[in-house]
């Protein structure tokens, strides 16, 4: 992905030498060169991209991608940074206080807002999410 509008403009090479590296890339390599304007665009290409590959086998699209290899400490906390407005440091503080992932989807509104940095939105939002009922 060539990212930027200033290709040919913003640059001291030659248009030619730009084509010609252009094209050695899509026709000598078989690697299909596309171009976005800034990171924004990038990032929806990407998702374009990502979620064209994984439906063209009737693949659900993955979320989160990948799970990396962790220990049982580490999904954990992974597990609770999935949360609305969770981040590590406040994963780690709810864990701290609520002693498991089970401890924190049981407890009320409340007693989530009693963990530093939760306050009423985010506990809110955690309960909703645990409590709400999936629909696809």
């Amino acid at each position: 992905i060539l990212e930027g509008e200033n290709l040919l403009t913003k640059r001291n090479i030659s248009h030619n030498a730009i084509f010609g590296s252009i094209s050695s890339i899509s026709v000598d390599f078989g690697v299909p060169v596309l171009m976005t304007k800034d990171e924004m665009e990038t990032a929806d290409l990407l998702k374009v991209i990502a979620t064209r590959e994984q439906k063209k086998d009737n693949k659900v699209v993955a979320v989160r991608g990948e799970k990396p290899q962790m220990s049982l400490k580490e999904r954990q906390q992974y597990l609770i940074e999935g949360l609305p407005n969770v981040s590590a440091v406040l994963a780690k503080r709810l864990l701290t206080y609520f002693g498991s992932v089970r401890g924190i989807s049981n407890a009320s509104e409340e007693e989530l807002m009693q963990v530093a940095g939760v306050g009423k939105g985010i506990a809110t939002e955690i309960i909703k999410v645990l409590n709400s009922d999936y629909f696809e």
